[in-house]
């Protein structure tokens, strides 16, 4: 696989994961602040609880959008990220999806489209990460796209 297709399938995971998260992150902004119920009881430890998880779920998806942002610059260098998207996220996705019962009436329906596409975001980071890793020392640096011969 020529060196331009494989910087172009990692640093298309990059983006489409910032996208994912970027929605992600909105959606959970808008349901914080712009959906609360008008009958809200703050005096209720339960549900403050529940929104100070939500926050902390929002601050949560727009770094990793900008951490996915930053490792598209140079996606050799930074390919750590993949596994660090896989591993303690995605997996950790995967299984809160599958440990929650449905909220959408979904049933099975939603678990089994939740591990669809959690499989898929296990495997598409992992090649990108293993076809960015294949760079080795035939390259010094790449960066935007430009590869730069080692000496």
């Amino acid at each position: 696989m020529k060196i331009k297709w494989k910087l172009l399938l990692g640093r298309s995971f990059y983006w489409i994961g910032a996208l994912l998260d970027a929605r992600a992150g909105v959606r959970i902004v808008t349901t914080r602040y712009l959906h609360q119920p008008n009958f809200l009881d703050f005096s209720d430890p339960v549900q403050m609880k529940l929104l100070s998880e939500t926050g902390t779920a929002a601050e949560l998806m727009w770094g990793w959008t900008l951490l996915l942002l930053w490792a598209v610059r140079k996606p050799v260098e930074r390919r750590g990220v993949l596994l660090l998207t896989v591993f303690p996220v995605v997996v950790g996705l995967i299984i809160n999806a599958v440990s929650l019962p449905s909220t959408e009436g979904t049933g099975a329906q939603g678990s089994v489209g939740s591990i669809l596409l959690g499989a898929l975001l296990v495997i598409l980071p992992l090649t990108c990460f293993f076809l960015l890793r294949s760079f080795g020392k035939a390259t010094h640096s790449i960066d935007c796209g430009v590869v730069h011969q080692a000496k």
